[in-house]
């Protein structure tokens, strides 16, 4: 009877091991740049966006992530970049009119700030 707690804890020990090797080798193999990952917009989105109307938004703060996801979404617009150091948004419009789309954003309420961007200044994300 006694060799059957021995041979426990070396089972115990083994699975241990193993998990945290195979977690090591996840971390290692699979782990995604989370830097180049961090501000992404739809799929898509960034493919092209510089050839795209874009704005840049600053959200009013007591604007809920819900209502501001829910007017994007309605307007057509997607998130290409940001935050930035600002709080501002690079938002696309895809086809659309950048001007129009400022402007129906301020209608909302949920910005404090829509300045659409001239085809020149538009940017690709960073």
């Amino acid at each position: 009877m006694r060799v059957i707690p021995h041979l426990s804890y070396g089972v115990m020990a083994v699975l241990v091991a193993g998990v945290s090797v195979q977690s090591w080798r996840l971390a290692q193999v699979g782990a995604p740049d989370m830097e180049a990952a961090r501000y992404r917009g739809q799929a898509g989105a960034s493919a092209g966006a510089a050839a795209t109307a874009q704005l840049k938004v600053v959200f009013d703060d007591r604007a809920s992530a819900g209502a501001i996801r829910l007017a994007l979404h309605r307007l057509g617009l997607n998130i290409v970049h940001g935050p930035d150091a600002q709080g501002a948004y690079l938002l696309s419009a895809g086809q659309g009119d950048a001007v129009q789309a400022a402007q129906q954003l301020q209608a909302t309420g949920l910005v404090l700030d829509a300045l659409p961007l001239p085809a020149s200044q538009a940017q690709s994300p960073q």
